[in-house]
Formats: structure tokens, sequence, C-alpha cells
């Protein structure tokens, strides 16, 4: 797997929070990314924390996904990174694979709010393959396949990234984990 549409979700709520952001609002995250060379340098994001006129709207985010999250896993789960992430018009994120701690109890969940069809994933050691995340979508990515991620578009994307912990061993990730 590499990427799965779990089910539909209402991208309402987080196109409302989204379109209220600023320049400014974004630029705190994406001057870092840019003076430290990450991976993604050329996408900016909102994390918790960094911002605190926007925790609120963060914590809004985290409930309004909630009750699908209870109802795509039954058992206990916590959210790990939470961040609000836009990719500009012909933006590109270099190829790497991510790494977190725990991985094989790692869900890593896109709600992707603003796209076009330009905006693709390219996993260059699965034949190449290049993938869409269409709004309306909860999507679960395997995030430890190498991967890129290029905007060809017109106009930027903007994708609600979470990981989510769960006591169960995320088979889509580790098939053959006991």
């Amino acid at each position: 797997m590499l990427l799965d549409a779990l089910c539909p979700v209402d991208p309402a709520p987080y196109l409302d929070a989204v379109s209220g952001l600023s320049d400014s609002d974004w630029w705190l995250d994406g001057q870092r990314k840019r003076s430290s060379g990450h991976v993604a340098y050329e996408t900016e994001s909102i994390r918790d924390g960094v911002a605190s006129q926007l925790d609120a709207m963060l914590a809004t985010l985290r409930e309004t996904v909630a009750p699908t999250l209870d109802a795509l896993y039954p058992e206990t789960w916590t959210l790990g990174q939470f961040v609000l992430s836009r990719m500009r018009a012909g933006a590109r994120i270099r190829l790497h694979r991510d790494q977190r701690r725990d991985p094989m109890h790692m869900r890593r969940l896109h709600v992707p709010v603003t796209t076009n069809d330009g905006v693709v994933t390219i996993f260059p050691t699965d034949g190449g393959e290049r993938l869409h995340m269409a709004v309306g979508h909860l999507w679960e990515f395997n995030f430890r396949r190498p991967h890129r991620v290029e905007n060809a578009g017109d106009t930027e994307r903007v994708h609600l990234v979470f990981d989510l912990y769960t006591p169960t061993v995320n088979r889509r990730v580790y098939p053959g984990a006991d």
C-alpha cells in the first residue's frame, strides 16, 4: 500500500479555517524550513504551539476529525504531529522517507483541503508511481517508502497532515509484522 483512501471527509470545515489564514500566518514555519535546508523547504506549515493565535483553529480541526478516527480505529488512538501544510504552485518536496518514532504503530493521515490535478506524490522505487490525493477523502500514506511531491498545477495545495498512534501494528505499512 502506497496510498489508500480510507473514507469520505467533508472538506468544508477545513476550508473555512484555511481561508482565514494570511501569508504572515504561514511565514514563520516556512522561514524555518528555508533557513535549515529542510527537505520540504518549498512548503509552509502551521503547527501546534508555533503561532499561539492559531492554536484554537488547530484544536477545532482536531475535534472535527476525531469522530472519523473513532469510527476507523475503535481501539485507543493518540494524535501525534498535527500540521496544516501549504505547497504553492510550482513547489516541490525533495525525495525522502519520513522518519518517526515508533513507526510500526503510527499512521500518517492526510485530509486534502485544496489541491489541483498537478499535485502528485511520486514513489521512484515503486516503478515511479504517481498518485494524487483528491479533496473529499481521508488518506493513509505509506510514509516509509521513498517519495517526493510536486505541485505542477497553477494553484496551491493545502493538506491537514497528522500522525495517529494506535496500540495495534499498522499492517498497511508493515504487512508481515507480528
